[in-house]
């Protein structure tokens, strides 16, 4: 949307977190109920966004976004030897990631800003 995609953007690390969450929380579940054979392929990708033309004019288009739906799309591999186990966990690992608890209820958040003039930023 913009830069020059040398680096992560910080919606990158929004979307790794939701991600490493839901898989860490599976992952858990997993060692929990002792299945000892599995893989997680885990990925977040925002699938709708939209668009507000309510930005101040200092501030370049792409601040506009908002993220509207991400979807995270969780494939686990196991053995039929775990297959009851590895459902079960799979219908209940949601219910664990702190992050994607906190993205379905709305975090609400509080900025704190401050302007401290120096003649070198840099020595503070």
């Amino acid at each position: 949307m913009a830069g020059e995609d040398e680096h992560p953007a910080p919606v990158d690390f929004l979307l790794l977190s939701l991600a490493s969450c839901q898989a860490s929380v599976l992952n858990q579940c997993l060692e929990k109920k002792d299945v000892e054979i599995y893989r997680i392929v885990c990925e977040a990708v925002i699938d709708e966004y939209s668009r507000t033309d309510e930005m101040p004019e200092e501030m370049p288009s792409n601040t506009g976004l908002r993220i509207d739906h991400i979807t995270v799309k969780m494939v686990l591999h196991t053995t039929p030897r775990y297959q009851e186990k590895a459902e079960r966990c799979l219908s209940v690992y949601d219910e664990g990631c702190i992050v994607g608890k906190s993205l379905n209820g709305g975090i609400d958040y509080t900025p704190l800003v401050a302007l401290e003039v120096t003649e070198d930023p840099h020595e503070t």
